[in-house]
């Protein structure tokens, strides 16, 4: 024997899914079904309520970054590096210039009068003797320019927003691993109870 379950009207059995809210008013639903849209929200709400947390820490974390960068900054002076020999331009496989600095062994003095060597990036094409600003520290150690606080700022709101957004990706996995296992196990309880009757469930 076997039984249409296809969409019918008149008050027939019907193989339709009742999901969301709807669930609730259909006295033949299942618990999961009424209670899956439930837990939907309240990931969703769990994700949305992670704005103000996230806000407040951005907020806490620029002010911190901004004293940070200004108290590296009164650390560091510039001075100029003079070029021991000349910066010959850098190619790729195909015979053409590479974008970008190259590195360049180059001398400066530091704060307290010392001569210093080491290795520097130049724009290419510089001549042997050539000036290049560098950052130096009190010491007259090679630094990386200080970080401004708009920069500081820029990275911990593209790290908010990359954060936000990755919890949001968790959470609609979880959403969607829960669907997706009660929909299995709903399936296989509509073939057990349609093998009961005697009819096949496809």
């Amino acid at each position: 024997m076997h039984f249409d379950h296809s969409w019918k009207t008149g008050g027939q059995l019907t193989g339709r899914r009742v999901t969301g809210l709807a669930a609730w008013g259909n006295p033949l639903a299942r618990p999961s079904d009424k209670y899956l849209p439930v837990a939907s929200a309240v990931l969703l709400f769990i994700w949305i309520m992670l704005v103000p947390f996230l806000l407040a820490h951005v907020f806490v974390a620029v002010a911190d970054a901004g004293r940070a960068a200004a108290a590296e900054a009164t650390q560091l002076v510039t001075t100029q590096a003079t070029l021991l020999r000349a910066t010959q331009p850098r190619y790729d496989s195909r015979g053409l210039v590479l974008a970008g600095e190259v590195p360049v062994e180059a001398s400066w003095v530091s704060s307290t009068g010392a001569v210093l060597q080491g290795r520097i990036s130049a724009p290419p094409g510089l001549s042997e003797g050539a000036t290049v600003p560098v950052w130096v520290t009190a010491g007259g150690s090679l630094h990386k320019p200080p970080r401004t606080s708009t920069w500081a700022r820029d990275e911990l709101v593209v790290s908010a927003i990359a954060g936000w957004t990755a919890v949001g990706v968790i959470l609609w996995g979880c959403d969607s691993t829960l669907k997706c296992a009660v929909r299995r196990r709903n399936i296989r309880r509509w073939a057990s109870e349609w093998s009961t009757l005697g009819g096949s469930f496809d």
